[in-house]
Parts: structure tokens; C-alpha cells; sequence
């Protein structure tokens, strides 16, 4: 995918990461909230629509920093849920 394909990607995804739950039960850290600062969904609960939105990204994509960006999680979180759902190449 050329750079105009990712950003559209993004575009057409944002309104279902939008719609997401956000957890509301957690007591963060001074580190995790610096954490949070840039990766706003770190320390969120991966829901099955989460893994769905993953998943199509990724096939999509085939790029783990384009589902971190739109998931808004560190790269390395995401490359072990997909490693977890045997989708890594």
C-alpha cells in the first residue's frame, strides 16, 4: 500500500475505533499515564470488535505501525495480538 491507501485506510477505520468502549475502572500510574499520552488506548480491554478492526487492518495493510496508529496502541502490543492470532508474517 502506497501512503495515499494508508491514510484512506485510517480514514475509513477511525469511525470504528471511535465507537469503541473506553475502560473507565482503571487507577492509572504516573508511567502509564505517560504511556497514555501518546498511545490514548494503551491499557484498554482488547474487545472482539478490537481484534476484528486488527485483523482487517492488518490483512489490509500488512503493516503493524498502520494498526497502531489507528488503534492508537504501541507497536509492540500489537504485533504480539497479532502474533497471538497467528497472523504475523
Amino acid at each position: 500500500m502506497n501512503r495515499e491507501d494508508i491514510a484512506l485506510l485510517i480514514e475509513r477505520e477511525r469511525a470504528h475505533v471511535g465507537g469503541l468502549p473506553v475502560r473507565t475502572d482503571k487507577v492509572y500510574t504516573s508511567q502509564e499515564w505517560l504511556i497514555k499520552k501518546n498511545y490514548s488506548r494503551a491499557y484498554e480491554y482488547w474487545s472482539d470488535a478490537k481484534y476484528l478492526i486488527l485483523e482487517r487492518v492488518y490483512l489490509q495493510s500488512r503493516n503493524v505501525n498502520v494498526v497502531a496508529i489507528l488503534l492508537q496502541r504501541q507497536p509492540h502490543i500489537v504485533r504480539e495480538k497479532l502474533e497471538e492470532k497467528r497472523l504475523l508474517e
